[in-house]
């Protein structure tokens, strides 16, 4: 993730390595729920990486533009498009309404892009938050609601709204908040995990890890749980204490930029597949579960990457023309937006 400066725009590697940590996270998770051996177990333990991913965007904060929105909807429709073509070359059947699901209806994108469009009045409201520690009750209300809402005697007898539950901007939300209170007490110092030893931190995070596991029945692990957020929060401030040698440095902001398209080439039909066909023929070779769930991890992970740097090749190709259209639809949405306020005034 970025970190501004005062004349330059610096990528954070120790955020980095999370956000690389994070993806792999995702693709074994993706290993497990849609190999050949699921396990309840085990999903519910790497459910919290996806939390990871948008606290990581509460901490630095999205800031919204036009051409921002549009570039994050195209890219989706681009790694959507070069999941479709893989999968036609390789014969993997698609009816239309996964083809749509590819191009342009995966939730996670879908979601952050509501996100996005609501961050600007978020982050203003946080900012002039007059009391942090009432917006930290509010907060944490409303993530045991969003929580509660997933389970059967609240979806069928207790208080319900739409718009609730583990797939949706809501749950995006709240984390989003949680990120940029817990930033603001941190730029305070105020905030108990800067000072939490790294020994006694980790000791928090396996603790979590096994508890998240054990509760998979009443749903502990899912994205909408608070005990989720808890997690990416430990872990969050466990990188924060990295620190990378300049040659790995070097190659986890080299390819962390792709870490995003890696998720949307791979979580469709043709992900979920690749992963089947590579986890029956480890176990046709003989190759123990232990290893085979890992190992298919890593390959899609690294198959998925490959693709990226060719996709990000191509538009380092066009960046200059790319460049001066983005602008241009900046340039123009502030135009009417101009227009828009000055007939209000009239």
């Amino acid at each position: 993730m970025k970190q501004e400066t005062k004349n330059t725009i610096k990528r954070d590697a120790s955020i980095e390595v999370y956000r690389v940590f994070l993806m792999f996270l995702i693709c074994l998770l993706h290993s497990v729920s849609q190999g050949i051996a699921s396990n309840p177990y085990l999903e519910s333990g790497l459910l919290w990486a996806v939390c990871g991913f948008v606290f990581i965007s509460g901490w630095f904060g999205i800031h919204f533009s036009p051409s921002k929105f549009l570039r994050l909807f195209f890219m989706g429709m681009v790694c959507g498009g070069i999941a479709i073509l893989l999968a036609y070359i390789i014969e993997v059947p698609l009816n239309s309404e996964a083809i749509v699901f590819m191009a342009m209806r995966q939730w996670f994108l879908c979601a952050y892009l509501v996100l996005m469009l609501l961050a600007p009045f978020v982050n203003a409201a946080i900012d002039n938050l007059s009391s942090v520690r009432n917006g930290a009750i509010a907060i944490i209300i409303l993530a045991i609601w969003n929580w509660l809402s997933t389970s059967r005697i609240v979806n069928d007898w207790g208080p319900m709204t739409s718009g609730l539950g583990n797939y949706s901007f809501i749950m995006m939300l709240i984390v989003y908040i949680a990120a940029r209170m817990i930033r603001k007490c941190h730029d305070k110092g105020s905030f108990i995990l800067d000072t939490i030893p790294f020994l006694r931190l980790s000791y928090c995070i396996l603790s979590v890890f096994i508890i998240l596991m054990l509760c998979w029945r009443i749903h502990l692990g899912d994205y909408s749980s608070p005990l989720a957020l808890t997690m990416a929060v430990l872990v969050f401030f466990t990188f924060l204490r990295i620190k990378l040698k300049p040659k790995l440095e070097r190659i986890i902001l080299f390819i962390a930029p792709s870490m995003f398209s890696i998720y949307l080439i791979h979580t469709n039909k043709l992900g979920f597949t690749i992963i089947k066909e590579l986890e029956m023929l480890l176990d046709k070779n003989s190759v123990p579960l232990i290893l085979t769930i890992p190992l298919t991890a890593f390959t899609v992970f690294c198959i998925c990457l490959g693709v990226d740097l060719i996709r990000r090749c191509f538009a380092k190709l066009i960046k200059g023309c790319t460049k001066c259209f983005w602008l241009k639809i900046d340039y123009y949405c502030d135009q009417l937006t101009a227009r828009i306020c000055s007939f209000s005034k009239v």
